[in-house]
């Protein structure tokens, strides 16, 4: 799980990071369409990037527009619709939305402030997951090391070896159960390993006294 969780929730961030810089914030159209203001923007700048959206080269426009207290300001935005780019190169008038608490944050009428959209929030799902798989990881490993180091040593026998779907070098790995009593009665553990005793072998494992269901082999 530590593997595993920690590989999905480092690609999920990484990629919902670069998405949201390349593109801009998700969040910039809930701010917009929740306290947007409406004004028109007199384009004085477009020419190409050197990016793409579905075969449709991506075009920057910059912008100015007053807001309500009369101030001026100057935005850009990213667009691939060829009528708005022919358009703003024609320098014709454009209808924005605009933050008044940022007027820094704006969007062309009708389009998204960000370049992704809510497809940014893909990877961040699997980023999420990733990280509950890594924290839930962590906290085995930590109460597999608490039992390394205070647990007490007990003789156990194998009950039975299965091979599981998963593979280690190439090697199956193969789930060894086993049984064993202690001081507090009986118990009974489950090891993975590429390794196993043979079902029927006597080996030592050391488990914790207060919860028998947790154990960990020390000779496979």
């Amino acid at each position: 799980m530590l593997l595993f969780g920690g590989i999905w929730g480092l690609v999920g961030t990484v990629i919902t990071v670069a998405f949201t810089f390349a593109g801009g914030p998700v969040w910039y159209d809930w701010i917009l369409d929740d306290r947007g203001v409406r004004t028109e923007a007199q384009p004085f700048e477009e020419h190409a990037t050197g990016s793409r959206i579905n075969g449709r080269t991506v075009h920057e426009i910059q912008f100015r527009f007053t807001d309500a207290s009369g101030q001026s300001h100057t935005g850009r935005t990213d667009v691939t619709d060829a009528a708005r780019i022919a358009s703003a190169r024609h320098q014709h008038a454009m209808a924005i939305d605009y933050d008044p608490q940022d007027p820094a944050r704006v969007r062309l009428a009708g389009a998204s402030a960000s370049t992704f959209g809510a497809i940014v929030l893909l990877p961040l799902a699997f980023a999420a997951l990733g990280a509950v798989l890594f924290f839930r990881g962590l906290g085995g490993a930590r109460r597999t090391r608490a039992i390394y180091r205070d647990g007490t040593a007990v003789t156990a026998r194998v009950v039975s070896v299965e091979r599981t779907s998963s593979t280690q070098n190439r090697n199956a790995v193969m789930q060894m159960t086993y049984e064993f009593t202690g001081p507090t009665g009986a118990g009974k553990g489950t090891w993975k390993t590429v390794a196993p005793a043979a079902q029927g072998a006597t080996i030592w494992v050391l488990h914790d006294p207060a919860r028998p269901d947790q154990s960990v082999p020390v000779d496979v």
